[in-house]
């Protein structure tokens, strides 16, 4: 097994399926100028990053795309829809183990028997 990291410079551009003008709520003002770049990332992994790996290792047919925290299932997301035939397996998890996020399911857990 071949497990790859890619390190990001830009979350926003790379893991974003389309530009949007208006920032959410929850970001700073900045956020969303740079989004809408996810199909270039994707022809990356795609064009680049995938034969460089399967010239240079002794890699397995089988191919996994993991994402997780807030953009990454977005990628995963949009791999999945338009590039179906890219991995045999697409996860995207959203969880983040905050102080707020562990506080509110410890909560909830209270009330469950």
């Amino acid at each position: 097994m071949i497990v790859v990291g890619i390190p990001n410079t830009d979350r926003t551009r790379d893991l974003t399926p389309t530009h949007v003008e208006a920032d959410p709520p929850y970001m700073d003002s900045t956020s969303s100028k740079t989004s809408g770049g996810g199909e270039n990332f994707i022809a990356f992994i795609e064009k680049e990053l995938m034969p460089h790996i399967e010239a240079t290792y002794p890699a397995a047919p089988y191919k996994m795309l993991i994402g997780h925290s807030f953009e990454y299932p977005l990628a995963v997301m949009q791999t999945l829809i338009h590039h179906t035939d890219l991995f045999n397996a697409y996860i995207g998890t959203v969880f983040r183990a905050t102080g707020g996020t562990i506080k509110a399911v410890a909560a909830s857990a209270k009330g469950v028997n």
